[in-house]
């Protein structure tokens, strides 16, 4: 297996005119975060979760975001959400065939 590192950002931006006092964006960064969180805290649901047949997660890293900021161009809340997935790659044992 090969180390890897996977860095990774969730934007989160909803419109003004659905969401005035930001409350439901609140509400969905809230949720993401407290996912990310709950995956950095217990290791075995966040390998579940994000393993596959390639890939074998092993840690998941929060690394901060952005504060919720409202963008006047677009009438727009935004925050971002970063975070890493450390883990390893996962190569097919070549004595096995199909």
């Amino acid at each position: 297996m090969t180390p890897i590192t996977v860095n990774a950002s969730i934007a989160i931006i909803t419109r003004l005119e659905t969401d005035v006092e930001s409350e439901t964006h609140d509400e969905i960064v809230e949720t993401i975060a407290n996912k990310l969180s709950y995956w950095h805290k217990y290791g075995v649901p966040m390998a579940e979760a994000l393993s596959n047949e390639k890939f074998l997660a092993g840690e998941l890293r929060m690394d901060g975001g952005s504060a919720r900021t409202f963008d006047s161009m677009t009438n727009t809340w935004r925050d971002t959400l970063n975070f890493s997935i450390r883990g390893a790659e996962i190569y097919p044992d070549p004595t096995l065939s199909d």
